[in-house]
């Protein structure tokens, strides 16, 4: 959770970098391509970890909040990387990128496991 906020940060500091700077570069093509692979690669992870979730609890699974959460955050992951493959449409990624802040809502549910945090 703490690597995907680190690699949110670190995407959006290049995408501005690159905005300022001459867009085609190769530096900018290839520090998008790198963060649009680690992206793929933890929303697989999510994939794996709700699945598993998913067949182990089964219809407990909906009961539970923090899992409904983890399921749209992947859900609007996979719609962000369809529309994204399929669509190149400015606006619509904007929009579709703010859902991505959500996986960092996965970092409150750390937070809800520790009991010191409410004494």
């Amino acid at each position: 959770i703490l690597l995907n906020l680190g690699i949110i940060v670190a995407e959006a500091d290049a995408n501005a970098r690159c905005k300022n700077e001459d867009a085609g570069n190769n530096k900018c093509q290839s520090q998008t391509m790198g963060f649009t692979i680690l992206n793929s690669v933890l929303l697989l992870l999510y994939i794996v970890e709700v699945c598993v979730r998913l067949y182990t609890y089964r219809g407990s699974f909906f009961i539970n909040s923090w899992n409904l959460l983890d399921l749209i955050i992947v859900v609007t992951g996979l719609i962000e990387t369809f529309v994204g493959m399929w669509l190149n449409a400015g606006y619509y990624m904007v929009v579709l990128r703010m859902f991505r802040v959500t996986r960092l809502a996965r970092a409150l549910r750390l937070i809800a496991f520790i009991s010191e945090l409410y004494r």
